[in-house]
């Protein structure tokens, strides 16, 4: 699988090919994109998800939207692949919602790129 160019502006045509199989609902997944544990930008699912306006989740660390116990878990997810192309999946973890709740999910990352330079394209799926 080949890296996917990220258009930081627009992150929501990232789900453009994802449709759910007939007759399932899918379940909320929000995008995020993070460089270096940084996240970059995240999408409107991301937002109903979690709790948090965009603008509290841009420039953030990733891992801190977790459960403690969960951090390395869940930082270990945005190191670069050991295999370019390859996704890397975590078992459930808990993301912290802004009123407190925790919220159980699987994230799942790719590998990206912006401006030729490495990034993780990583999906937040509630469970």
């Amino acid at each position: 699988m080949p890296e996917i160019p990220i258009d930081m502006e627009n992150i929501d045509h990232i789900r453009q090919n994802e449709a759910p199989e007939a007759g399932t609902a899918a379940p909320e997944e929000g995008i995020v994109v993070v460089e270096k544990g940084i996240i970059q930008n995240s999408d409107a699912a991301m937002t109903r998800l979690s709790g948090y306006r965009h603008e509290e989740v841009v420039d953030t660390i990733f891992a801190s939207f977790f459960h403690l116990d969960d951090i390395p878990l869940v930082e270990s997810i945005c190191d670069p692949p050991e295999v370019p192309g390859k996704n890397k999946k975590t078992p459930v973890v808990r993301l912290i919602g802004k009123n407190g709740t925790s919220i159980p999910v699987e994230i799942s990352a790719g590998a990206c790129s912006r401006n030729g330079k490495p990034i993780r394209r990583i999906k937040i799926r509630h469970v």
